[in-house]
């Protein structure tokens, strides 16, 4: 007998085809839940994202004072950290920090960079994060390391878009006269507007 007489033919003529795969129906289904599921956990991963925005900007605020610290007793005083003005961004009060800051040598110590004062780090806009200094525009550091001026200063920071903190995703940092540094959890509602 002829060899291709013998095979059968995948899909006899008058058969049902099979396919493989999904229906449109099914797909639907499939992907209205996971919408669902997606409209659940999308206000949960804010919070992670709002979380993760504040601890940024402590963590590269804090750095900022130490290096403005350590500068300061490299060089024998006459190093400030000052609030900075961000394109774009506008911070009403004198205490609000949140366009960002400069660690700057202050030759002449009125707390602002003028030409000719060596810049030694620039920070941009901290994304996400309310930030406020209760001590002012400026911090001013000794050839010790101290703080000149407040015998203390204290740094407490938001998620921008939260103005009463509710979640109490707030940081708040103190830093002694002496330098030391301390950064501790906010309740709820604890930082609101700089005051």
């Amino acid at each position: 007998m002829n060899e291709h007489l013998r095979r059968s033919p995948a899909n006899p003529p008058g058969s049902p085809s099979r396919s493989h795969g999904f229906t449109l129906v099914e797909a639907m289904v499939v992907i209205a839940i996971l919408a669902v599921l997606a409209a659940i956990a999308a206000p949960s991963f804010q919070r992670v994202v709002q979380r993760y925005q504040v601890r940024h900007a402590m963590g590269d605020f804090t750095a900022a004072l130490y290096l403005a610290r350590s500068e300061a007793i490299k060089r024998g005083g006459r190093v400030t950290m000052a609030k900075a003005a961000a394109a774009g961004c506008t911070a009403a009060g004198a205490k609000e920090w949140h366009c960002g800051w400069n660690v700057f040598v202050d030759a002449n110590e009125n707390g602002a960079l003028d030409d000719g004062e060596e810049l030694l780090q620039a920070s941009g806009l901290p994304r996400g994060a309310f930030v406020c200094v209760n001590t002012g525009v400026s911090l001013k550091f000794s050839g010790w390391g101290d703080l000149v001026g407040p015998t203390s200063t204290t740094v407490r920071m938001r998620p921008f878009d939260d103005s009463d903190d509710v979640l109490g995703l707030g940081l708040a940092t103190a830093m002694s006269a002496a330098g030391r540094l301390k950064t501790d959890t906010a309740g709820p509602g604890e930082v609101k507007e700089c005051t």
